[in-house]
């Protein structure tokens, strides 16, 4: 099995740590953008709902104010019935907006234009006959349900459309919630992967650290137990490692000679010489 160094694990940890952030990162926005979505789908229900039942409430103003005039005869019914008549056009034109991608309810509205447009028609011609003085035609109309079941109809589809909203609202947030829920399970699974890397990072590194200590340990034994003095210099001289035989040789003991110029070992007039020596040597 190849062995890695310590600087190796060290390494790939650190990458590991923002690999897992960066990861950490992305979810979060992911999650805010679901939680977003979400929030913007309920409103947009919530409005599509109201301009539904405003839409089917200007329909009974629509009735309404034809009815009111055809019993009373008087002229203050009509201009609600006009203004609901001229409202029709305004509310349906916000839901052709708002259903654009929504082809199902686009269906429906448009049946319930058909429905609008009669029901439009026979309050006209309730209030032209009203104003025919012709009563029983009126009372015929009135009494033969037919401007009742088109309001009907437009009630009937309105309520279809609310519930068909609120099912796709219900889609849409099972969906989103799926993906919130996926991505929680690769959060925590990532966070229990870099768990377990970490700790096998330690393990390595404290393994490795343990070796590094016993080798040293047993060059220091074998240093000391060599029979000449033997002092060790890094590259530039400096004393790193000496043992006994060494301290007796020269007269020192350890914490003079530690980190010292090798050349204090030699007399003066050779320490210009033995640095050049030295120097080509390393």
């Amino acid at each position: 099995m190849k062995k890695f160094s310590p600087g190796a694990v060290l390494t790939a940890g650190v990458l590991i740590v923002v690999g897992t952030i960066l990861t950490v990162f992305f979810i979060s926005l992911r999650q805010s953008a679901e939680i977003r979505s979400t929030s913007q789908s309920v409103n947009t229900t919530q409005e599509v709902i109201r301009n539904i039942q405003r839409l089917v409430m200007t329909a009974l103003d629509t009735e309404t104010g034809a009815r009111g005039y055809v019993i009373s005869g008087k002229d203050e019914f009509l201009e609600p019935l006009s203004h609901s008549n001229s409202a029709f056009e305004t509310e349906t034109g916000i839901l052709d907006s708002m259903l654009k991608d929504k082809p199902q309810l686009l269906l429906l509205l448009d049946t319930m234009k058909v429905f609008i447009a009669k029901r439009i028609h026979f309050s006209d011609s309730m209030v032209r006959t009203r104003k025919s003085k012709d009563l029983d035609a009126v009372i015929h109309m009135v009494e033969a349900g037919v401007g009742k079941s088109y309001t009907d109809n437009i009630r009937r589809i309105g309520l279809k459309m609310e519930s068909i909203e609120a099912e796709l609202l219900q889609q849409r947030k099972q969906r989103n919630e799926e993906t919130i829920s996926n991505l929680n399970l690769l959060l925590y699974s990532l966070l229990a992967a870099v768990m377990v890397l970490s700790l096998y990072s330690i393990i390595r590194i404290h393994g490795d650290i343990a070796r590094q200590q016993a080798s040293q340990n047993r060059f220091y034994a074998l240093l000391q137990a060599a029979p000449d003095a033997t002092v060790i210099c890094d590259e530039q001289g400096i004393i790193r490692m000496i043992n006994q035989q060494a301290e007796s040789l020269f007269g020192y003991n350890p914490e003079e000679m530690l980190d010292q110029p090798v050349e204090m070992l030699l007399p003066g007039e050779l320490h210009s010489a033995h640095a050049h020596h030295r120097n080509k040597f390393m």
